[in-house]
């Protein structure tokens, strides 16, 4: 379910009930494999904010830059 969720972090829709439909899970079970993680929410908004932070480390400094990622 992690790999799944780092593939489609550009998808505004992304959570736990993406997950259900996508892995025939209930909301407990994805509920329950994401506890250590702070939940789903948590998780995706971390992922989200570690892929911006890489960005931003390698791109070259130019006007517009932050904007496009």
């Amino acid at each position: 379910m992690k790999r799944y969720l780092r593939a489609h972090l550009d998808d505004p829709n992304l959570g736990a009930d993406v997950l259900c439909h996508r892995f025939n899970a209930s909301r407990a079970t994805v509920y329950r494999l994401f506890h250590v993680d702070g939940g789903v929410h948590r998780y995706v908004r971390d992922q989200r904010l570690d892929r911006c932070m890489t960005e931003l480390a390698n791109t070259v400094p130019r006007r517009g830059a932050v904007r496009a990622i």
